[in-house]
């Protein structure tokens, strides 16, 4: 009966990463996403999902993004090189640009004097490393580390000549410790220069910082209660929005990225949503009656 009960558990447990854009303005930022004008890429690749976007280039036509593919025939993300047909809203291609044996994320894109560099998350390797994103084979080479820390979702800002780095670290990826490390290159080595706490969980990165009318935002992830829950924008020391799911059909949230024209998320689906819903209010109730 035990072993029942954790096949079903496991099978309503499983879930997917769904892509979705929007046209930007700086408005997300204090009064959060149009729902109703979101796009939903259509994922047809049946063991695949994808998440952690960031934007190559874009056209009338197509989005090109880096994302973490997760193959469940593979079983460890890997990143990847998507292309997106605006007009279907469909994913039509996938190209593997980086598989290594350790779990590969968040592939943020930094464009220097012409070179596209790649820094993914890769803290399973106990190290953090940067590639130059070759286009003429579609992958990703010439590692360099750039810090000797097994650092998570790590962003990169330029200002006044230097390179500041924004990254939480394992074991405590989803904590309350953003650690700050500086360079006077883009390509390291990076120095730690400080930590800057926050009083909940919420110093992990979300996405690139955004320029906006509104000032500096940083996304951050919304880690207090289960991972990737939703994406605040921290202007300063203070969140002026805590962007959810805008549907019960969706768990999570955890990246929020944007080219200026338009913005690209990632939404966490249970493969039975209903299902786990019921089972999570369930529990709820269960807990409130046990301790109140």
């Amino acid at each position: 009966m035990i072993n029942i009960i954790d096949r079903v558990r496991t099978i309503l447990s499983q879930y997917k990463w769904n892509l979705a854009y929007g046209e930007y303005c700086d408005d997300i930022i204090t009064d959060g996403i149009d729902w109703g004008n979101l796009h939903i890429l259509k994922n047809n690749y049946k063991t695949k999902w994808f998440a952690d976007p960031f934007i190559l280039e874009s056209t009338d036509d197509t989005i090109t993004l880096l994302v973490e593919e997760f193959d469940s025939n593979v079983k460890r993300g890997r990143i990847a090189r998507i292309v997106a047909n605006r007009k279907t809203q469909t994913i039509e291609d996938c190209s593997i640009i980086l598989d290594l044996p350790t779990h590969l994320s968040f592939p943020a894109i930094y464009n220097e004097s012409g070179i596209i560099y790649v820094h993914p998350e890769n803290s399973a390797s106990g190290k953090s490393t940067m590639y130059r994103y070759d286009r003429k084979s579609d992958k990703l080479v010439e590692p360099i580390v750039v810090a000797d820390l097994p650092l998570v979702d790590a962003v990169i800002r330029k200002k006044n000549g230097k390179y500041t780095m924004y990254a939480t670290s394992i074991p405590d990826a989803g904590g309350k410790h953003l650690i700050v490390l500086e360079s006077d290159k883009l390509t390291g080595p990076y120095k730690e220069i400080g930590i800057k706490m926050f009083e909940r969980r919420e110093a992990r990165m979300a996405g690139a910082f955004i320029e906006s009318k509104k000032g500096l935002i940083r996304p951050a992830q919304d880690c207090n209660r289960d991972y990737g829950e939703a994406v605040l924008f921290y202007k300063g020391d203070a969140v002026i929005y805590r962007q959810k799911p805008g549907s019960w059909m969706y768990e999570g949230l955890h990246t929020f990225n944007s080219n200026g024209s338009f913005y690209i998320v990632d939404l966490k689906k249970y493969n039975h949503p209903f299902v786990h819903q019921a089972l999570k209010a369930i529990k709820g109730i269960y807990k409130k009656l046990i301790y109140d």
